[in-house]
């Protein structure tokens, strides 16, 4: 369900910031991180009752995606004059790049995640020594301030 928002905030980005859903060039990764980013936005909010939550996840995401859409629009108007802004077409390279960023999502979103564990003892006793040797020396702390001569 997170998906389906993530999409629709993906379309609301691409119709608001006048980007072709489907480019086939480097305008992809603009929609296809609109998407990942409302999928992202949409999952912490739909983990309640799906009846209550899943309507308040798509209405966040469209908004979402209308306000980051309009906001690409505005910026790439505004510095139009410049002459900056030109897609290019999709290489293979690109595809590598939009295909590892994706798995490398979906990786961190569908691996389980463990328990924190412990560090090992030398590593927790290095560690408790190292903070105490960035003490300064007992004798070069002053608690009281009219005692302290500079």
């Amino acid at each position: 369900m997170a998906c389906v928002c993530g999409f629709s905030g993906a379309f609301l980005f691409a119709l608001t910031s006048n980007k072709n859903i489907l480019a086939g060039d480097t305008t992809l990764f603009l929609v296809v991180l609109a998407m990942v980013a409302g999928t992202q936005f949409a999952l912490p909010i739909i983990r309640g009752t799906l009846a209550i939550t899943l309507p308040l996840a798509f209405a966040a995401t469209t908004m979402m995606g209308t306000v980051h859409g309009l906001s690409v629009d505005v910026i790439e108007h505004a510095l139009a004059p410049l002459g900056m802004f030109h897609p290019q077409p999709l290489s293979p390279l690109h595809v590598v790049a939009l295909v590892v960023l994706v798995m490398g999502w979906l990786g961190t979103l569908f691996t389980r995640r463990q328990k924190k564990t412990m560090l090992p003892d030398w590593a927790l006793k290095a560690y408790v020594g190292m903070l105490n040797a960035s003490q300064p020396h007992p004798k070069t702390i002053t608690v009281h301030r009219n005692h302290y001569h500079f």
